[in-house]
């Protein structure tokens, strides 16, 4: 067999270790077919793709010169010279590299594509998106296209846009993991972290030593609440790439949902002390100070991030929750707006042709739409009652679960269940309830003075639960326990059991107000204790709003962690002593240093002082239910 023969053979051999990921044999076998056949186009130009792939730019752009040296006129050759010199972060001279290319040839698709994405990371994706859709125009299914338009996209936060290319490159090649990674962070980013888990669990399966998706689904695994699992996802991906600034900064992140703010501190000024442009580090160590009640530092470290990472929605949104949280609404409010882009505020924000409210009289009708879960729309229409007289007429869009009972609550209000939002028509200008708070709760004098609660339960659905329920002299005191929050439910929430105490106290009746299913746990108390409580097997807590309104008037008092049922005794105007923990779970709307809250008057607030001590906050309201002080109030 000729030389010739062996390197074609060689050649095609590297062409199938390469298209099956196997870099390194297919560098190995192009090198042997080099050898062999040294002027081989081909083989060359081949040879530098597949270093390229590897990292290896510097030994690449050899290859490309040597290449250019037998055919100045090669367009693919310029281009893959361009990628190198991406690779070794000459952007200027990679455009003109790929100015070159075409000028040889103008419709090389690949060529437009390369440049569409360098021209964005040197800070114009308008170019970049004008050249990737160029690239598309010519070749529709052009895989480079396409996964470089949605990363440009992602870049620019347009989430919806990116994902869906992405899904159009994977029909074309579904076992690419640097896409699935791409899909699964743009997924991610809009809030949906089941599917972006999906996409990186496949990532992983192909490519298991895949330090970028280890690092991704870390992310989305500590916003799902699995820290431990995030935080082995994260120290896999160090020890592929120890010194990775990004990679410590998410370890620190998956230590904060952990529960270690000081050991989430420690990672993230190791990942300063790396790289101090680490947008992400600075964030994550503001995060880890607010847990540890040092605000005003984490505010600082908000602004730092914003400074390094000037398009990032995160920083904004979590010092708008840190500043709410100190009741500083006025600055608070003003990034409030950004939570929509990292899916904080939902999944998608719908489209409206109707402008917004600017804050103004509405000679017409003004839609108010809910966002966020149940909980957060029952605080939002706190602020009802101020937004019906700024407006000819109010319509409002809720979870169709509330409608009754809002609607008896507020009967010159017209409500629409928020599952018809689509088709609603018939109004002149929207605003989503999220943001009436910027108009309407400005600081803490525009909190109505008098008012304990907004609400109104069905009266006579009340009375026939409390005769039900046979108090006969008894306090009624309704519970809750629990919270199903994916991301920190589980550092709201306790047992059953832990509140024996109080279920024990002589004279009161507790009342099952918990939602889900809570057989198991009534049954074991039973068991283990021989106290009870009281459950209404024909009341759905989850998916009947109004009749759990009902019974929650039922009740003299409630006692309850931060959930739904808190929200809605809050609302009621019922006397309720609501346990918060001490660091992740402490939601903004409770605010710092204060026993009562201002959006619900009625609530007696009572602080975890340590993660997961639950033991003195029970003690404390124990004691407060038997000298009886708040059902006096």
């Amino acid at each position: 067999m000729s030389n010739l023969a062996k390197a074609q053979e060689l050649f095609f051999a590297a062409l199938a270790a390469q298209n099956t990921n196997h870099l390194e044999a297919a560098e190995r076998l192009y090198q042997e077919a080099l050898l062999l056949a040294p002027d081989r186009p081909s083989i060359i130009n081949n040879l530098a793709t597949v270093l390229q792939q590897q990292g290896k730019y510097a030994e690449s752009r050899g290859y490309c010169e040597r290449l250019l040296a037998l055919n100045p006129a090669a367009a693919e050759t310029w281009m893959v010279l361009g990628n190198t010199q991406a690779g070794l972060k000459l952007l200027p001279e990679a455009l003109a590299s790929y100015d070159r290319a075409l000028a040889i040839a103008p419709d090389h698709t690949p060529t437009l594509a390369n440049r569409g994405h360098a021209l964005a990371a040197r800070g114009n994706p308008v170019a970049g998106l004008a050249d990737l859709d160029r690239a598309l125009q010519i070749a529709p299914d052009q895989r480079e296209a396409l996964v470089n338009r949605g990363n440009v996209l992602t870049d620019l936060q347009r989430f919806d846009e990116a994902i869906s290319d992405y899904r159009r490159a994977l029909a074309a090649d579904t076992g690419n993991a640097g896409v699935l990674v791409n899909l699964g962070t743009a997924l991610a980013a809009m809030g949906r972290h089941a599917e972006a888990l999906d996409q990186l669990d496949r990532a992983l399966l192909i490519a298991p030593d895949n330090a970028e998706a280890r690092v991704n689904r870390s992310s989305v695994l500590a916003e799902l609440g699995r820290c431990p699992e995030a935080i082995a996802d994260c120290r896999h991906a160090l020890k592929l790439e120890p010194d990775n600034a990004r990679f410590i900064s998410q370890l620190g992140n998956a230590l904060l949902r952990s529960q270690q703010p000081e050991d989430a501190i420690t990672a993230c000024e190791q990942a300063i002390a790396l790289d101090p442009t680490c947008a992400d580090a600075f964030q994550n160590r503001g995060n880890a100070l607010v847990m540890l009640g040092k605000q005003v530092q984490a505010l600082d470290d908000y602004a730092r991030a914003q400074t390094l990472a000037p398009g990032s929605a995160r920083p904004c949104w979590n010092e708008a929750l840190c500043r709410l949280l100190l009741g500083d609404f006025e600055r608070g409010w003003t990034h409030y707006a950004r939570g929509w882009e990292i899916g904080q505020r939902g999944k998608h924000k719908p489209q409206f042709t109707q402008p917004a409210w600017n804050g103004g009289y509405v000679d017409g009708v003004l839609l108010a739409w809910g966002e966020q879960g149940i909980g957060d729309q029952i605080l939002h229409s706190s602020m009802l009652e101020q937004l019906r007289p700024l407006a000819w007429q109010l319509m409002v869009a809720v979870d169709p679960r509330l409608v009754p009972l809002l609607q008896r609550s507020y009967a010159d209000i017209r409500f629409a269940s928020r599952a018809d939002l689509p088709a609603l028509a018939g109004f002149d200008v929207q605003v989503a309830m999220g943001d009436l708070g910027a108009h309407l709760r400005r600081n803490w004098e525009s909190f109505p003075l008098q008012r304990k609660g907004f609400l109104k339960a069905d009266p006579a659905l009340t009375q026939q639960l409390r005769t039900r329920l046979g108090a006969d002299g008894q306090l009624l005191c309704g519970i809750s326990w629990r919270s199903t929050n994916a991301a920190v439910g589980e550092f709201k929430s306790m047992a059953l059991a832990d509140l024996a105490a109080l279920i024990a106290l002589p004279g009161v009746q507790c009342i099952d107000l918990q939602y889900g299913d809570t057989v198991d746990e009534r049954s074991a108390l039973q068991k283990n204790t021989g106290l009870e409580i009281a459950h209404i097997d024909d009341i759905d807590n989850f998916h009947h709003i109004d009749a759990l309104a009902a019974l929650i008037d039922a009740c003299d008092i409630v006692v309850s962690v931060s959930n739904t049922t808190v929200h809605l005794a809050g609302a009621l105007g019922k006397p309720t002593l609501v346990m918060l923990p001490h660091a992740l779970g402490r939601i903004w709307y409770w605010h710092e240093n204060r026993e009562r809250s201002p959006w619900y008057p009625a609530c007696r607030l009572f602080r975890q002082t340590a993660t997961g001590g639950w033991g003195p906050v029970i003690a404390d309201v124990v004691a407060t239910v038997r000298d009886g002080s708040l059902r006096r109030n």
